[in-house]
């Protein structure tokens, strides 16, 4: 799964991964809370503009990680 992440953000623009969902959170954010740090660290090499996107209820990716008790989450 890491390398299929790895290849498609590969192919992306970086502003691609900027996109918001319909509750306002990035890919990055939905990662973090998911406490996949893997993929967290494919996202931010290519794009490190997503740490200071806030998603829904604005809140910040890593606080989001925190509140889930993902304490492995940093970078």
């Amino acid at each position: 799964m890491q390398d299929f992440v790895k290849n498609l953000v590969d192919m992306m623009k970086t502003e691609d991964l900027e996109l918001q969902n319909d509750s306002s959170n990035t890919a990055l954010r939905l990662a973090a809370a998911a406490g996949n740090v893997e993929m967290v660290k494919i996202l931010v090499e290519k794009n490190r503009a997503l740490l200071v996107i806030p998603g829904s209820q604005q809140m910040m990716p890593f606080y989001m990680a925190a509140l889930f008790g993902d304490h492995a989450m940093y970078y």
